[in-house]
C-alpha cells in the first residue's frame, strides 16, 4: 500500500480506514501485519507464506493421532492433551511431547505422570527411538508432497512447493534441537 495523504489515517477504500500511530508522507510504503500466524495458516487464508516467519509451525495431529489406540486417546482427552500436535523449528510442542510419551508409558504410569506423581525416567530411553519414528514420517510424508506438488509444475516455485521445502528444513532443525544432531 502507499499512503495518499498526510494525515493520521489511511482510507483504502469507502469502507476501510487504518489508522496510524506516527504520521506518514505521501508516497510512502504502509506496511500490514497480519498477525502472529503460522505459513500454513497464512497460506490457506490469504494465499502467500513469508520466508521468514518467527510464529512458523505446522500441524502433526495426522501423524500422532493414528499411533494412538482407543485408551491412549481417552487418557489424552481426559487430561486436555488430545490433538493440537505442532512442529516448529524449535521442535515438538509439549502437547506433541505427551502424546508420544503416552505411546512409551503404561496407563497408570501415564496417569501418575500427567498428575506430577511420575517423572518418566523408565521410559525416557523409550522416547528418542519413538520421536525419531514420528520424525521419520513426517519427513516422508512431506517429501512426498513436494514430489507431488513440483510434479508438472513449472521450473519457479509457488507457493504450495515451497511451504513443502519449509516443512522439511523445520523438520531438520526440529530433530538437531531434539535429538542433539546437525540440522
Amino acid at each position: 500500500m502507499v499512503a495518499d495523504r498526510n494525515y493520521g489515517r489511511l482510507y483504502l477504500m469507502p469502507s476501510m480506514e487504518f489508522l496510524l500511530t506516527t504520521p506518514i508522507a505521501k508516497g510512502e510504503e504502509v506496511v500490514v501485519s497480519y498477525g502472529a500466524h503460522s505459513n500454513d495458516y497464512l497460506l490457506v487464508e490469504y494465499g502467500f507464506i513469508l520466508s521468514s516467519n518467527s510464529w512458523d509451525n505446522t500441524s502433526i495431529d495426522h501423524f500422532i493421532l493414528p499411533l494412538l489406540g482407543a485408551s491412549q486417546r481417552d487418557l489424552l482427552e481426559q487430561h486436555g492433551y488430545l490433538g493440537d500436535y505442532f512442529l516448529s523449528a524449535q521442535g515438538l510442542c509439549y502437547r506433541s511431547q505427551v502424546a508420544i510419551r503416552t505411546m512409551i508409558t503404561t496407563p497408570k504410569r501415564m496417569e501418575q505422570f500427567l498428575s506430577g506423581e511420575y517423572d518418566g525416567e523408565k521410559e525416557d530411553k523409550k522416547y528418542p527411538a519413538k520421536l525419531k519414528d514420528i520424525f521419520r514420517l513426517v519427513q516422508e510424508q512431506s517429501q512426498a508432497s513436494l514430489t507431488a506438488a513440483m510434479r508438472g509444475k513449472s521450473t519457479s516455485p509457488n507457493a504450495t512447493t515451497e511451504r513443502w521445502r519449509q516443512i522439511l528444513i523445520m523438520l531438520d532443525q526440529a530433530k538437531a534441537e531434539m535429538l542433539n544432531t546437525k540440522a
